[in-house]
């Protein structure tokens, strides 16, 4: 099951940046009691990006998550200051 049902969005936004459009995740046939017991350890999908699928746990996503926001809020942060590198 894709998230973002990539085959629904359209593929003209260059706007947006390059991997937009690719950027989506699946969820696997994973082991359900096995996910209760190890809910941070067990692969529970793959995070699409560009022609790239990467396995990822639940705990793997969260740090994704983190980082990404991290990143806008230094980006936001570095404008503001007017740093540019």
């Amino acid at each position: 099951m894709s998230i973002n049902a990539r085959n629904a969005i359209t593929k003209t936004k260059p706007s947006l940046g390059r991997f937009w459009n690719s950027i989506d995740f699946e969820y696997t046939d994973f082991n359900q009691e096995a996910f209760k017991e190890n809910y941070k350890g067990v692969v529970i999908g793959h995070f699409i990006i560009g022609n790239s699928r990467f396995p990822v746990t639940y705990s793997e996503l969260g740090r994704i998550i983190e980082t990404c926001a991290d990143a806008q809020d230094n980006l936001s942060t570095r404008m503001r200051l007017g740093i540019t590198k």
